[in-house]
């Protein structure tokens, strides 16, 4: 009888850790994938524009359930005011939703002596990805108009806000995935 319980413990410890390993275990992210560009709302329907999308990276999740992306995201003709070797997101939290910011830390260097000169951050906008990593919507923050500050972006808007879906064929299938993936963040608001 003790030698019966001692390797049901054995059995439960084991299967408990394999668990954990494969539920803490960082989970890969790689969409590269033709995405859509596209404004909401009806005005600038048609003006829809496909784009490459390179998504590359890991979600990492610790024992308290926290989870973190670090990786980069790269649409086909968007350029963002950030060094190329500061472009890397670094222990980004995930929201609910699967929800990340993409917001860009950067230094500026002094070319002669290597002396930091300047600092900022660039926010580029939000990501949400699908629960298995194969699909992702962002809701890409408003360059600035004539005027305004550089870095000082109004925020995103569920009526009108530029967004880049992935994978898409056409707007119907993106303001699908858009719908699905923002359902729970955005409280069921539909978007057009």
């Amino acid at each position: 009888m003790k030698k019966l319980i001692v390797i049901l413990a054995a059995i439960v410890v084991i299967s408990a850790g394999i668990f954990l390993i494969i539920d803490l275990y960082p989970k890969d992210v790689n969409i590269h994938a033709q995405g859509l560009k596209y404004r909401l709302g009806t005005s600038d329907k048609g003006e829809e524009k496909f784009v490459n999308v390179d998504i590359e990276g890991k979600v990492h999740k610790s024992i308290t359930g926290k989870r973190t992306f670090t990786g980069q995201v790269n649409i086909e003709g968007e350029e963002i005011p950030v060094p190329e070797d500061q472009r890397t997101l670094k222990d980004v939290p995930m929201m609910d939703g699967n929800l990340i910011a993409l917001m860009y830390p950067f230094f500026k260097y002094n070319s002669q002596n290597g002396a930091v000169i300047s600092s900022g951050s660039y926010h580029y906008g939000m990501l949400a990805f699908s629960s298995d990593f194969s699909q992702a919507t962002i809701l890409l923050a408003e360059p600035p108009q004539d005027g305004q500050k550089e870095g000082s972006y109004e925020s995103w808007n569920g009526d009108y806000g530029r967004m880049v879906t992935v994978p898409a064929s056409n707007r119907d299938d993106a303001i699908r995935i858009t719908n699905e993936l923002l359902k729970e963040t955005y409280r069921g608001y539909k978007f057009k």
